[in-house]
């Protein structure tokens, strides 16, 4: 295992790092920026942004837990990519250069991840009721459909998504393919939440609770009404 580094000395170093300064400066749709920002125990060393389509990656840095690994951001999602989680700062700067572009195709629009087949067969994928909700709630957008759907955490698939993101707001569908069911979560002002509102065993027990919910839901969560788990 890496010894520690000093927090303080990979602050000073990361304006000057060969390994940062040698990135592509455009990659795969994403623009380069310069990190530098220490949010608590995270520096930022550098992140690639998609704007018009609320895509980025950080690379970070944490004094917590003494790692240096990449971060997703899709819509109001932040999540840790932890298969190139390491605390070997050579071991970083070897391995991030070859994986970068997988990385941002990841999160790209048509990105469409390794689990489509278990989708597909569960029908997520052939889905026509979507197609039918409206693309606009109130401030709510329709942000993630299942025509790409996001690879997600623990086993988990995002398909379906309504994001506020002026007000960061948040209701995100989701299969999990472990205990082979529907759920849905929240985020009032960035805030995560658990409900179980929308908790289907099917596609069809959810098409039910969509129609007969979804808007109202929506008109809630705006006003901060959602009850949570």
């Amino acid at each position: 295992m890496a010894d520690k580094e000093d927090f303080k000395t990979i602050v000073e170093r990361r304006p000057q790092w060969d390994f940062l300064q040698n990135l592509p400066r455009e990659l795969k749709g994403f623009r380069y920026v310069d990190g530098g920002r220490i949010d608590g125990h995270v520096l930022t060393l550098c992140s690639y942004v998609m704007e018009a389509e609320h895509r980025s990656l950080d690379l970070i840095y944490t004094k917590e837990t003494f790692d240096y690994l990449s971060v997703k951001n899709v819509g109001l999602e932040r999540f840790r990519d932890v298969r190139y989680i390491t605390r070997d700062r050579e071991e970083f700067e070897r391995v991030i250069p070859a994986v970068l572009p997988r990385l941002l195709e990841e999160i790209s629009p048509a990105f469409r991840p390794n689990c489509t087949p278990m989708l597909a067969k569960k029908g997520i994928l052939q889905w026509e009721y979507w197609k039918t909700l409206p693309r606009k709630i109130g401030d709510f957008e329709l942000f993630i459909t299942p025509e790409n759907p996001l690879e997600f955490i623990n086993n988990s698939t995002i398909f379906l998504d309504y994001a506020d993101f002026a007000h960061a707001n948040e209701l995100v569908f989701l299969y999990n393919r472990v205990r082979n069911e529907f759920f849905a979560e929240i985020k009032q002002e960035s805030f995560p939440g658990t409900i179980h509102d929308f908790d289907a065993k099917s596609l069809q027990q959810l098409e039910g609770l969509l129609s007969e919910k979804l808007e109202g839901y929506l008109g809630k969560l705006a006003l901060g009404r959602i009850e949570k788990a």
